[in-house]
C-alpha cells in the first residue's frame, strides 16, 4: 500500500519554515537512534515513531503486530535549538529539525536503565519516510483515504457501530445504534479496515492477516494465524446488511454475537479521528 504522509493528510497544518534545520516537525517520524548510557549509540532500539502536529505530539509504540498510540510527550513540538537556557534548565529540546527528520533532546534522570543515561541528556534520532514491516501496514490503514478497491466489496474502511446478540428488527436497531453510537465517547474511535491481504483493527490496536472465503453458501473471511490473532483458520460469517452495512458473526461458545459495521464513505483518515481524540 502506497503510504500517504500524514502531512499531506492533515487539514490546517501551518507551512514549514523556509529555514532548513531549524523547521517545526510535522508528519510522522520513525525512531531512528539513541544516544544514551555511557556515549553508545543504540540503532532503532524500539520500534516506535512521534506523530507530530500544531495541535499535539503522540508517541505510537508498535509490538508484536500492536500498537499504541499515547500523548506522553503533552507539548507540541517546535523547533527550540540543542542547548538549553541556563544549566539548570532540562527542558525538551528539538533541533536538525525539518519534513525530513529532527533531534529530540531530554533529561534523562533513570537511575538505572538498559539504554537511557543516568542523570544525563539522551539524544533520540527520528527520521521520517520509513517503516519497519509492521509499522508500514499499520501507518497505512491509519492515513489510507481510499474507500474501496474496485471489485472488492469488502477492502475499506469499516466504522463499528456496535454489537447486536440477534439480528431482530435491525432497521430500528440500526438507527437506535447510530443514534446512540455518535453520542458516545467511542464515536470515531473503532474501526476494521481490510486490505489486501491484512486485517487492521483500531479495536484490538494491531493488524494480522486474512482472506475472503465462501462458507456453506455465505460470504466471510478467514483470520490467518500469526501473533496478533491466536485463533488458528478462525472462520468469520458476514450477512450483508446492505452495500455498506455488514454484521460480523463472532461465535462464544453456544452464542453467536454480531459485531455491526459500515462502510466509511468519505475520505477522513482514521489517524485524523484519533488526532481529534487528543488535541
Amino acid at each position: 500500500m502506497k503510504i500517504i504522509f500524514l502531512y499531506t493528510l492533515m487539514l490546517a497544518l501551518s507551512a514549514l519554515s523556509t529555514n532548513a534545520q531549524t523547521e517545526n516537525p510535522r508528519g510522522i517520524y520513525k525512531l531512528a537512534g539513541i544516544n544514551g548510557k555511557n556515549g553508545q549509540y543504540f540503532k532503532e532500539p524500539f520500534d516506535q515513531y512521534k506523530i507530530c502536529t500544531d495541535k499535539v505530539t503522540l508517541m505510537m509504540s508498535i509490538n508484536n503486530k500492536s500498537y499504541r498510540i499515547v500523548n506522553n510527550d503533552r507539548k507540541v513540538f517546535n523547533y527550540t535549538g540543542s542547548e538549553p537556557s541556563s544549566p539548570d534548565d532540562k527542558s525538551t529540546l528539538i533541533y536538525d529539525s525539518d519534513s525530513t527528520g529532527f533531534k529530540l533532546k531530554w533529561w534523562s534522570g533513570y537511575s538505572i536503565h538498559q539504554i537511557f543515561p543516568a542523570n544525563d541528556w539522551c539524544v533520540e534520532t527520528y527520521k521520517s519516510g520509513f517503516y519497519s514491516k509492521d509499522g508500514k501496514i499499520i501507518v497505512g490503514a491509519l492515513t489510507d483515504k481510499s474507500v474501496n478497491a474496485k471489485g472488492k466489496v469488502l477492502q475499506g474502511r469499516w466504522r463499528l457501530l456496535g454489537l447486536m446478540d440477534e439480528l431482530k428488527d435491525v432497521n430500528k436497531e440500526i438507527k437506535r445504534m447510530r443514534d446512540e453510537y455518535a453520542k458516545s465517547r467511542y464515536y470515531n474511535r473503532n474501526f476494521v479496515v481490510f486490505g489486501e491481504k491484512y486485517l487492521f483493527e483500531t479495536l484490538n490496536n494491531g493488524q494480522g492477516y486474512y482472506e475472503e472465503i465462501e462458507y456453506n453458501g455465505n460470504k466471510g473471511y478467514k483470520i490467518i494465524k500469526d501473533r496478533f490473532h491466536d485463533d488458528e483458520n478462525e472462520t468469520r460469517i458476514i450477512k450483508w446488511l446492505s452495500n455498506d452495512l455488514i454484521a460480523v458473526e463472532f461465535q462464544d461458545g453456544y452464542r453467536t454475537d454480531y459485531q455491526i459495521l459500515e462502510k466509511v464513505k468519505d475520505d477522513t483518515a482514521i489517524i485524523e479521528y484519533i488526532l481529534k481524540f487528543w488535541e
